[in-house]
């Protein structure tokens, strides 16, 4: 186990007696024990990559600009999805999109601002194509590769470092 792993190992036990608040030897061990397998599974899941997390982490502006574009989106897509509910002319398609974003953490981070924006739900990423089914308007093709790049963008700028090239 890594140093970051033996401090977040120590934070989760520490959660785990604030949680339980009992000194008995069988809640003791068995906090131990989850603390542990939650600990290296997770480890093993997410491998760590300090650099990239430090970096992400620290571009405070691009989050705000990632979040204001989710927000935007949400909010215009919850007034489009209505307008179709509303009028009947509901149509739904599965579409395949390319992806440039490769980071795993990023690509969750696509995946679910996709699924929790109206009308739309990301159903599988495969290899750099991404496919998500759109409530669109009946014979409508709708401009999906627009709105996928607007959050994608976002995400691209924070997540992928790219030399002697600026960020989008």
């Amino acid at each position: 186990m890594s140093f970051n792993g033996l401090i977040i190992w120590v934070l989760l036990l520490a959660i785990w007696f604030i949680l339980t608040r009992t000194s008995a030897p069988w809640m003791v061990l068995s906090g131990v024990l989850c603390t542990a397998a939650i600990t290296i599974l997770q480890q093993r899941l997410f491998p760590p990559t300090p650099s990239l997390r430090w970096r992400i982490l620290l571009q405070p502006i691009k989050w705000i600009h990632y979040f204001v574009i989710l927000l935007i989106r949400f909010i215009y897509s919850t007034l489009y999805t209505t307008k179709l509910i509303i009028t009947g002319r509901v149509e739904g398609a599965v579409i395949t999109l390319p992806i440039t974003l490769t980071d795993k953490l990023g690509l969750f981070l696509l995946f679910s601002a996709i699924t929790i924006t109206p009308s739309t739900i990301a159903i599988a990423v495969d290899d750099d194509l991404l496919y998500v089914h759109w409530i669109r308007e009946t014979g409508s093709k709708g401009d999906w590769q627009q709105i996928k790049e607007s959050i994608e963008d976002r995400l691209v700028s924070i997540f992928i470092e790219r030399e002697g090239v600026r960020d989008r």
